[in-house]
């Protein structure tokens, strides 16, 4: 077997690290963009404010919902960032 020097291991180490990373974060964007994408369909039902005061509300209730799944989706994948 091969023996590596010790530079040229921690550069692949390192190497590895980063490409992991990458990796990683190319997941993550793939997820928020998908995500993304549904969250703006999901908006097209819920942009008209018209009509009565509950179907109102009730359209604001799933546009807040929405958000806050959107907050914790971040922060998750903020955290999982962290984590590599």
């Amino acid at each position: 077997m091969l023996k590596m020097s010790k530079p040229f291991q921690d550069q692949l180490h390192q190497a590895e690290r980063t490409t992991s990373e990458h990796m990683h974060l190319d997941n993550a964007t793939d997820e928020f963009d998908k995500w993304l994408k549904d969250a703006r369909e999901n908006l097209e039902h819920y942009d008209d404010v018209t009509g009565d005061r509950q179907q109102v509300t009730d359209n604001l209730h799933k546009l807040q919902v929405s958000f806050v799944c959107f907050e914790n989706f971040v922060s998750c994948q903020m955290y999982s960032l962290f984590l590599c």
